[in-house]
C-alpha cells in the first residue's frame, strides 16, 4: 500500500515484473496510476500519467503525486497500475490500495 499525507507531494519508485518474476520491459508503454473510492465510481480521483521511465527495460519507474493528487479525505482508497502500449495492449496491476493519511 502506497501511503502519503494528505496535500502532500511524494515520489514513488516502482519495479515492475512478469509473473515469472523477470523485469516487465516498460520500453513504449505510458503507466497509469489511478485512485478512487470504491470499484463503481465512474470517476476517478485521480489519475497519473508517466511516460518515460527511468530504466525501462528493468522495468523501473516512478510516479510524482502532487498536493492536487493527494488533498482527499484521509482514507484508503482502491489503486491500480495500467500500463498501455501504443496500440492500446493493457496490463493491469492491481495494488494494495493508497492510504492518504490526515495532515494537521
Amino acid at each position: 500500500m502506497l501511503e502519503i499525507y494528505r496535500r502532500d507531494n511524494k515520489r514513488f519508485d516502482l519495479t515492475f515484473v512478469t509473473d515469472s518474476g523477470t523485469p516487465f520491459n516498460l520500453s513504449g508503454y505510458s503507466l497509469y496510476y489511478t485512485a478512487q473510492q470504491n470499484y463503481t465510481d465512474a470517476v476517478a480521483l485521480f489519475t497519473i500519467i508517466q511516460t518515460g521511465h527511468d530504466l525501462p527495460v528493468s522495468g523501473f519507474t516512478h510516479i510524482d503525486v502532487s498536493t492536487g493528487d493527494s488533498n482527499q479525505c484521509p482514507g484508503d482508497y482502491l489503486a491500480l497500475f495500467r500500463l498501455i502500449d501504443a496500440s492500446g495492449k493493457r496490463s493491469t496491476f492491481e495494488t494494495e490500495g493508497l492510504k492518504i493519511l490526515p495532515s494537521f
